[in-house]
């Protein structure tokens, strides 16, 4: 009679478990439309990635990545004066070597003058220019776009391996606690058939 419970319970486990191996599995295979009799299967996220990716591509400009804040990120670790000593250089350069030969001899001046409205102007000229770039970054570039195009560029079997990659640990969890699961099932059934009936 113990004997019965134990195997049932067993059975109930392996069931439980393989059942939720088949349901990962299904998530993602087959690739491709089959025909079973009156059913048409397919796995979930080949049928529905394009849905699919459009909704993680939101998230993840709405939740995940401003662009606002990026960009600010970006502004604050650049070296501006770094910035402003190599914009002073390449102006002068230009300058100078645009100059008329009969203009020449001003060269210096021309470049003490390009160095004072640099350090006079130039910070506030390039937090203006970054301000512009944001402003235009952030009304033209969608982040969700450029996520969801980068996602359908991968073929099916590379987004199961993201997946699988990113959740592996989980997936297994959900394989034991189906074998769990089954295994009380399995246990519960066979008291209610050893002691009820």
């Amino acid at each position: 009679m113990i004997y019965k419970l134990i195997l049932m319970s067993l059975v109930g486990g392996a069931i439980g478990w393989l059942t939720n191996i088949i349901a990962i599995k299904l998530l993602f295979r087959p690739l491709q439309p089959v025909n079973l009799l009156f059913f048409k299967v397919q796995g979930l996220i080949p049928k529905r990635r394009v849905a699919i990716v459009h909704s993680v591509a939101e998230v993840i400009e709405k939740e995940l990545l401003d662009m606002e804040q990026i960009f600010d990120s970006m502004i604050e670790k650049i070296d501006k004066q770094a910035i402003l000593e190599k914009l002073e250089v390449r102006i002068v350069e230009a300058l100078v070597s645009n100059l008329p030969s009969l203009m020449q001899a001003f060269s210096s001046s021309i470049e003490r003058y390009v160095h004072e409205i640099i350090e006079q102007k130039g910070e506030a000229l390039l937090n203006e220019a970054a301000e512009h770039m944001l402003h235009k970054v952030v009304t033209e570039v969608s982040v969700a776009e450029l996520v969801e195009g980068r996602l359908l560029s991968y073929d099916v079997e590379k987004i199961e391996s993201i997946i699988l990659q990113l959740s592996k640990t989980e997936l297994v969890q959900i394989e034991r606690l189906g074998g769990i699961l089954g295994l009380i099932v399995g246990f519960v059934q066979g008291l209610l058939v050893l002691y009820v009936m």
